[in-house]
């Protein structure tokens, strides 16, 4: 399962979640390092909010693995927000800094952190 959140007034909304459930056509769902898992496009999203600048998100991959016959459960988090590129809307990964033992938010714009 897939997880998206915003940061609104000091707590997280969820905005998006996808689920891969057994028997249906994406359960196995296999993620390369280099592959996304989409979020609704224009063209595909009813009451989901478009990603915007000046906003902090959250997501968390929850994925159930087998590996030489034994099952565990992993959780992935990332924090992100959304950065203008030459005019276009790209995401960009917040990452843990040693330097300011905190979240590094400054890409993200004044006042954007989780």
């Amino acid at each position: 399962m897939a997880e998206l959140y915003v940061r609104v007034d000091g707590r997280a909304e969820r905005i998006w979640e996808e689920a891969f459930v057994p028997g249906q056509e994406a359960s196995e769902k296999r993620l390369p390092p280099e592959e996304c898992i989409p979020y609704p496009d224009e063209a595909r999203a009813q009451s989901v909010p478009v990603l915007e600048p000046g906003k902090a998100y959250s997501s968390t991959l929850w994925a159930a693995l087998t590996v030489d016959g034994k099952s565990s459960a992993r959780t992935y988090h990332a924090y992100f927000c959304m950065v203008d590129e030459g005019g276009r809307l790209e995401p960009y990964q917040v990452v843990w800094s040693d330097r300011l033992n905190d979240w590094d938010w400054a890409s993200c714009g004044r006042g954007v952190r989780w």
